[in-house]
């Protein structure tokens, strides 16, 4: 089949595609229309064997390393060249939607039964796959594995952290039957595309069907725990205070001020917070709150970091705190293979979708994977940009579309050098 032909009748089946969102959707399903599928959990297990059913039963030969990632392979013209490969996770937040990471990993299953389907060979083969805790919402740090399989951290480290409860990562793979034997650093790949919803409401807005994802905008994330004194709120005078929880309240306020200075391509956070005691009557001994910023750009985004130290330091001293700072992530600005994002923009033009090239502001594998292996993105939108939130809502026409600039893009590249 010619290019010509195949670019006129190489489509995914939009209706096989939204059926199996929907069965995945079932799995871990909260009863107000979410998901709760924690990495490793009984309900994540049920998603993969799921994935590895509908894998198996198109003939793709299966394999799951010692970080619980399953690879889903279809062959390719010449087997002794590096493959193409996609995928995204299936593990969720703890209250989340449907879509953020099936998607791409059922897109990616969709453009293989496409090209099954079409009759349609690739020079390289192409490989599925299923990262294990993208989320990080049960086990930390988020991408672990991907950021293991790309030589961030060692994969021991990813097998021994734990969860609240002090079950570690090698356990859980035990108990769900996904500690696979392969070894999982840096394997073969000649390229990575993720397909993914947006999680923002940009494309929405602008009414565009596709976002060419240039990288992952870089983040420097930390723990704020600020210490003063328990006292009672109705003895003590305010300026004998040192309320950890007024504290917490400046540098929540100044961290937001902070984003919005750095506009529109910076981002800057607070998203958590405990207090102790906890009490009505007493004024709080202790705030912990996790605070983050992010940008595109290193500089600016080191700009952004310095006065994000600054602002904890100078607001504990002003309140009279303790301050303690743990440094828990920093990701520099991640910028993809411009090959494979044009290869993305080609895709969408060949359909005739609106595209617009873009940057990621949420965290995803693809980041990690840049280091070993040339990496793009593509991303459609979702309703009024919210993600991790049972609300989270794509529509079957722009799965279909993502689906089928994803099947392209895959093509193009297993057929190219």
């Amino acid at each position: 089949m010619s290019s010509a032909e195949l670019s006129q009748t190489l489509c995914v089946d939009g209706r096989r595609l939204w059926q199996s969102l929907e069965q995945m959707g079932e799995l871990g399903a909260t009863p107000t229309g979410g998901v709760r599928r924690l990495a490793l959990s009984r309900e994540d297990k049920l998603a993969r064997d799921m994935f590895v059913s509908l894998c198996r039963a198109s003939g793709y030969a299966v394999r799951i390393d010692a970080l619980g990632n399953i690879y889903a392979r279809r062959p390719g013209r010449d087997e002794s060249l590096a493959p193409v490969t996609t995928g995204s996770h299936l593990d969720s937040q703890p209250v989340a939607g449907k879509y953020d990471g099936p998607y791409g990993v059922l897109a990616g299953l969709e453009a293989l039964r496409s090209l099954d389907q079409h009759g349609v060979s690739t020079r390289r083969p192409i490989e599925l796959i299923v990262w294990t805790n993208e989320e990080g919402a049960r086990f930390q740090p988020v991408c672990m594995s991907s950021a293991a399989v790309a030589g961030v951290f060692p994969v021991q480290q990813a097998l021994d952290a734990q969860d609240a409860d002090g079950v570690c990562v090698g356990d859980a793979l035990q108990t769900i039957g996904y500690a696979g034997p392969h070894d999982p650093v840096c394997p073969a790949m000649h390229c990575y595309i993720e397909a993914h919803i947006e999680q923002g409401p940009v494309l929405e807005r602008e009414g565009l069907s596709i976002g060419a994802v240039e990288g992952v905008i870089g983040i420097e994330s930390y723990e704020v725990t600020l210490t003063g004194q328990a006292a009672h709120i109705g003895t003590t005078p305010m300026s004998y205070r040192r309320d950890a929880l007024a504290g917490a309240a400046r540098i929540i306020h100044a961290v937001r001020q902070l984003g919005q200075a750095y506009e529109p391509a910076g981002r800057a956070s607070c998203s958590s917070i405990q207090v102790l005691p906890n009490v009505r009557s007493v004024i709080a001994q202790q705030a912990k709150l996790t605070a983050d910023c992010r940008h595109e750009n290193n500089a600016q985004l080191q700009a952004m970091h310095g006065q994000l130290r600054e602002l904890f330091t100078r607001i504990a001293e002003e309140e009279g705190l303790a301050l303690q700072l743990d440094h828990i992530w920093t990701v520099p600005p991640t910028h993809f293979a411009p090959r494979c994002v044009e290869a993305v923009r080609a895709a969408s033009a060949k359909w005739g979708y609106g595209v617009r090239k873009m940057y990621s502001g949420a965290a995803h594998d693809a980041m990690h994977i840049a280091r070993i292996a040339p990496t793009g993105m593509i991303f459609i939108p979702c309703k009024d940009g919210v993600s991790h939130n049972e609300a989270e809502l794509i529509t079957p026409e722009d799965a279909a579309a993502g689906a089928n600039v994803l099947l392209h893009t895959l093509v193009a590249l297993a057929n190219g050098d």
